[in-house]
Order: C-alpha cells, then structure tokens, then sequence
C-alpha cells in the first residue's frame, strides 16, 4: 500500500475510535442522567452504524440492570457469585473474564 494511503488508514481509524470512545461515555450518561437531545440523537444514530458499539450498549445495559437489582451497599461474595452466573447465563463473559459473543 503506499504511504499516503496507509496514513489515511491511520487517520480514520484514530478518528473512528475517538467517535467511539465518546459514545461510550454519552452511552453510560444516558443510563444514569437525562442528555441533551442532540447527544441522544447522535448516540442511536451512530449504534445504528457501529457493531461494536452497538455490542458495548447491549452489555453495558445488561450490566447496568443487574446492578439495579442489588442493594445499594458493598457487594459481598454472594452477591458478586450472583452476578457472575447471571453474566455468564447471558453468554457475555466467559468463566475466565475474557469476553465471548452470543451464538
């Protein structure tokens, strides 16, 4: 590939993961406190485009929701046992911490 090109390669790819990285943060925002609209917009539409992203939103949601089922206080051995077969009943850790993808 020549140079030029593998630059620009660089450049979009530095870009994509910079676009990413903030709607990761917009993402957790939203679960937690009202954004602006815009920022909304710019969120779904841009889930509606990202695999990965739209991957990062399903199990930052699913983790988001487990939390809300417990008590509000430091997690003891159980709760973490819990929500360690409830991750991986979804399919979305493996036993070891690494992730996996549903089949």
């Amino acid at each position: 590939m020549p140079r030029k090109t593998m630059a620009v390669m660089k450049h979009h790819k530095d870009k994509q993961t910079s676009i990413c990285e903030r709607l990761a943060i917009y993402y957790d925002k939203m679960q937690y406190q009202p954004i602006s609209w815009r920022k909304r917009l710019r969120v779904y539409g841009h889930l509606l485009l990202c695999k990965a992203c739209k991957k990062y939103a399903k199990r930052s949601a699913k983790l988001t929701g487990l939390m809300q089922q417990l008590p509000h206080q430091k997690l003891s051995a159980k709760d973490l046992d819990y929500l360690k077969s409830k991750l991986q009943a979804n399919n979305t850790i493996a036993p070891t911490g690494t992730a996996t993808t549903k089949k």
